[in-house]
């Protein structure tokens, strides 16, 4: 008796209206396409005026020529991506054209950030924009048949970017806090004063606090209830019916719950189920 593997099944599907793709806009395509040609024009106007026999001209020539192949690879690379899938199944084509079958009970493992969504199965790690038309369809057929701990879809949070936005700023903060800091004859005095110290260690504060503590707020869902974890690592458990939402925008949601406000981030992760928990 012959198997009907996940593989076949798929490639039947291709030409049945239940099967859905995820690809990049031929618009990425026309951009690398239009970049590596304004790059080779430079290159060729370089050969024709210049002899390249200096060091300016050669580090040119080197520059416009790797920008020139990077335009390449990412026409070809938005080209040949794509991941097409239906019910149970999926096939991942790689930017090089590589393609790999896999059930969607593969997938172990699912982080999905604010830039880019990683897989992780056996074979490999998938990397998809969460940008792509279609991938919340995707995902939501992921959610439901993953092989991962589904106790991460009932959380709201940060995305780790923020952490490295964050921690990048404080490095940047506390470098120029000892610019202050260090006796130099050609800084004011004034701002050497004990106000511009305070004024540095109150920077450096907040800056802390957010970096470290984006990794620790959260919002954890429950059926009735949610738990509010703040920056401090203190756990809120609020009922649903307790709070109202009074300020949507495209960077911050202000809430009320129990007389408090807070102020949650419109790009953290799961934040959308959130919403629709409170609203119904």
């Amino acid at each position: 008796m012959k198997i009907d593997t996940g593989e076949k099944r798929i490639k039947r599907n291709k030409n049945q209206s239940s099967y859905f793709s995820l690809k990049f806009s031929k618009f990425f395509i026309w951009v690398g396409i239009v970049g590596t040609f304004l790059f080779l024009s430079v290159i060729a106007a370089l050969l024709v005026t210049t002899e390249l026999n200096d060091f300016d001209s050669i580090s040119l020539f080197i520059i416009m020529a790797v920008f020139s192949c990077l335009s390449l690879f990412l026409s070809i690379a938005c080209k040949n991506w794509e991941i097409t899938f239906n019910d149970e199944n999926f096939i991942y084509r790689t930017s090089l054209g590589k393609e790999y079958n896999f059930l969607f009970s593969d997938v172990k493992d699912y982080k999905r950030g604010t830039a880019i969504i990683v897989l992780r199965t056996d074979k490999k790690r998938l990397f998809l924009d969460p940008n792509l038309p279609n991938v919340h369809f995707f995902l939501s057929k992921l959610e439901k048949k993953g092989n991962f701990d589904k106790t991460i879809l009932n959380e709201v949070k940060l995305s780790r970017g923020n952490f490295w936005v964050g921690l990048s700023c404080l490095v940047s903060s506390i470098f120029l806090s000892l610019l202050f800091v260090i006796p130099n004859n050609a800084v004011d005095d004034r701002v050497t004063t004990w106000w511009g110290y305070l004024i540095l260690f109150i920077i450096n504060f907040i800056l802390f606090l957010f970096t470290f503590g984006s990794l620790k707020w959260r919002i954890v869902l429950n059926d009735d209830s949610f738990t509010y974890v703040t920056y401090f690592g203190r756990e809120i458990i609020y009922k649903y019916s307790d709070v109202s939402i009074k300020v949507v925008t495209t960077h911050f949601v202000i809430m009320k719950a129990k007389n408090r406000y807070y102020f949650i981030d419109s790009n953290a992760l799961g934040l959308e189920k959130f919403l629709m928990k409170v609203t119904r």
